[in-house]
C-alpha cells in the first residue's frame, strides 16, 4: 500500500509541476545543468525512500526482494519514465483515476 500510494502522490505533484512547464520551456536549454544537478539530488532522495518502503516490505515479510537498493533504483527509473506524457502532451494521462 505504501508503495502504490507514494507512486499515486508522486504522480499528483508532477501534475501539477507540469502546469509551469509551457512556461518555462523556453528557459530550459539555459539553465540544463541546474535543473540536472537538482534532479541528481531529487534522485537520490526518492531512491531512499523507496528503498526505506521497500525494506520495510522485506522485513515484515510483505516483499521478497533478492537487491533492495537494485530493485528501488528500477522503480525511480520507471516512475521518472511516467513522467514524460506530462512534458511531451497537451493533455496528459488522469492519473487520478488510478485506484
Amino acid at each position: 500500500d505504501k508503495l502504490f500510494t507514494y507512486s499515486k502522490v508522486r504522480m499528483q505533484c508532477l501534475e501539477g509541476v507540469s502546469n509551469y512547464y509551457s512556461a518555462l520551456k523556453h528557459d530550459l536549454l539555459e539553465h540544463l545543468s541546474a535543473i540536472n544537478r537538482n534532479r541528481e539530488e531529487f534522485d537520490n532522495i526518492e531512491i531512499k525512500i523507496l528503498t526505506d518502503i521497500l525494506q520495510e516490505g522485506v522485513n515484515k515479510s510483505d516483499f521478497f526482494i533478492d537487491d533492495v537498493d537494485e530493485t528501488a533504483k528500477v522503480i525511480m527509473l520507471t516512475l521518472k519514465s511516467l513522467e514524460l506524457p506530462f512534458f511531451g502532451i497537451e493533455k496528459p494521462y488522469d492519473y487520478q483515476k488510478i485506484n
